[in-house]
């Protein structure tokens, strides 16, 4: 295997109930991820896995099938079992402090509140984790935030998550090619 491995974790909440939900958007991202390209699933107690090899790199795509606050349970071990450094991993998360369709690339950060963001952090002891955070939008009323990440996007709102999946995942490529700064100076 290629010495340059990369961990690709996309946050959600696995049980199907939750698929559409806003707070899903980083397993809306996987799946676009792994479509784009030709992946083989690995079996893993964890999380749904997917590997994709080019001449470069290695990367693992990632679903937990953790609830959104245990995030970092699988994470780590992740990290541990594909011998991947923190630096390596790229977690993709939903943000309320975001517009719907903005994102913002990151190579470290505080939780902002987020319950996913908050497990990574304390399982990996650090907020030095690169993510990238894709807007989701925020409630009229700001005591109603479960219940809007936990809701389903508007059909205007999908429009818009499917444009910047792919604006994400163009992210990706000039991450993994030139770097963060170089990716974010053309995508943030």
């Amino acid at each position: 295997m290629k010495n340059n491995k990369w961990l690709i974790v996309g946050l959600g909440n696995s049980d199907s109930q939750y698929e559409k939900n806003r707070h899903n958007v980083g397993f809306w991202y996987i799946d676009y991820a792994i479509n784009q390209r030709e992946v083989t699933h690995i079996k893993n107690k964890y999380c749904a896995l997917y590997q994709y090899d080019s001449d470069h790199e290695t990367i693992f795509f990632a679903k937990p099938h953790f609830y959104m606050n245990e995030s970092g349970v699988p994470i780590k071990k992740l990290l541990e079992n594909l011998e991947i450094q923190i630096s390596q991993l790229i977690v993709f998360v939903d943000d309320m402090n975001l517009d719907v369709g903005d994102m913002r690339i990151r190579k470290k950060g505080q939780d902002g509140g987020h319950n996913g963001l908050k497990s990574i952090e304390h399982h990996l002891k650090t907020q030095e984790y690169p993510r990238l955070r894709i807007g989701i939008g925020s409630p009229e009323n700001k005591k109603d935030h479960i219940n809007y990440v936990l809701g389903d996007f508007t059909e205007e709102e999908r429009s818009k998550i499917h444009k910047v999946l792919e604006r994400a995942d163009e992210s990706v490529k000039e991450i993994l090619s030139n770097g963060f700064g170089s990716s974010m100076s053309k995508f943030n």
